[in-house]
């Protein structure tokens, strides 16, 4: 793959022995990159430190991306895609993919994953995002609060386009130099503690859908991302519990619920791929409802992206509880 951008952002810390050494490699490669997945996975075991231990994941999602961000295991990530400009306004707008500028960053199935980055696990000391026009995006997430939790100090960027196996070396170089010269340990952070909502969401595709349109769907809620749902079978619906971010004053449009693939509305799926959502709260005394946004006649608006509206009380605001953002 040629025309790649590399930016890697590291924390220095102070000398720990414990926790986990593993370093992951996850990359989202087409099928047909098969010769670049070895090549770079060789890259990657030769430059990695000896007393740290590999982790290879081929052909992620971002239901599995959002998986290895939000883990413990993991003192530095190496992200390898595609990356592409949106055709869309750059204007200051979080209506396109939850993000609020217009670069993506693509999976092999060409599923917008850029949002994915928006939270990562303190635990993390190095991240490296290898793929063309990563820069804004990750500039963004580093700039806003999304990664408050962590210590970013500084930002690796080559100011040209190369080739990936030649890009993962220098990254992996630039992750050895500071592993060796600033002691970059991983240590057990201190636990991230929010306050919000619990509900349950479900999500069912109809039987009749196509499977291999059925993709993994993010949950946003207010610009903020609350977990994803795998991809799942035809006929079946699967259950996952969520916070939704507690307010302050109470106002329904921030307790709206996105559910998006990540897709343009080019892409050309199986529209019941998608399926049809449920969000339950968890305090049964209250009334807490959320409703698809639709046209009269009920059809959804939105193939790849639907917003479920909070059509409840604010007496929401008194079932808040607190919980651990990152386990």
């Amino acid at each position: 793959m040629k025309n790649l951008i590399i930016i890697a952002l590291f924390v220095l810390s102070l000398p720990s022995f414990a926790g986990f050494k593993k370093v992951l490699l996850i990359t989202s490669l087409a099928d047909h990159q098969v010769k670049l997945q070895r090549k770079v996975e060789r890259k990657f075991i030769q430059n990695l430190p000896h007393r740290l231990e590999p982790v290879i994941v081929h052909q992620a999602d971002q239901f599995i991306l959002r998986q290895h961000l939000m883990s413990e295991e993991y003192l530095a990530i190496f992200w390898l895609s595609h990356g592409s400009f949106a055709k869309l306004s750059s204007r200051v707008s979080s209506s396109a993919e939850g993000i609020k500028i217009s670069p993506k960053i693509l999976d092999f199935q060409k599923n917008n994953v850029a949002p994915i980055f928006s939270q990562i696990h303190p635990g993390t000391k190095y991240l490296a995002v290898i793929g063309c026009n990563t820069k804004q995006i990750i500039n963004f997430y580093r700039e806003s609060s999304n990664w408050s939790h962590s210590d970013v100090r500084n930002t690796y960027i080559p100011q040209s386009r190369v080739p990936a196996t030649w890009t993962l070396k220098r990254a992996m170089k630039d992750f050895n130099y500071y592993f060796y010269n600033f002691k970059l340990y991983p240590h057990k952070p201190f636990p991230v503690k929010k306050f919000g909502y619990l509900v349950l969401v479900k999500r069912t595709i109809p039987i009749g859908a196509k499977t291999n349109d059925v993709r993994p769907v993010r949950v946003e809620v207010a610009g903020s991302l609350i977990g994803v749902l795998p991809k799942q079978k035809p006929g079946t619906t699967l259950s996952k519990y969520m916070f939704l971010p507690k307010q302050e004053n109470f106002n329904r449009s921030q307790l709206n619920v996105r559910f998006s693939t990540g897709h343009d509305i080019e892409a050309n799926l199986d529209p019941k791929a998608f399926g049809s959502m449920e969000i339950v709260s968890q305090d049964s005394d209250i009334n807490a409802k959320w409703e698809v946004f639709a046209k009269s006649d009920g059809t959804p608006f939105g193939i790849y992206s639907q917003n479920y509206l909070f059509k409840g009380s604010k007496a929401i605001l008194e079932t808040s509880i607190q919980f651990s953002l990152f386990k």
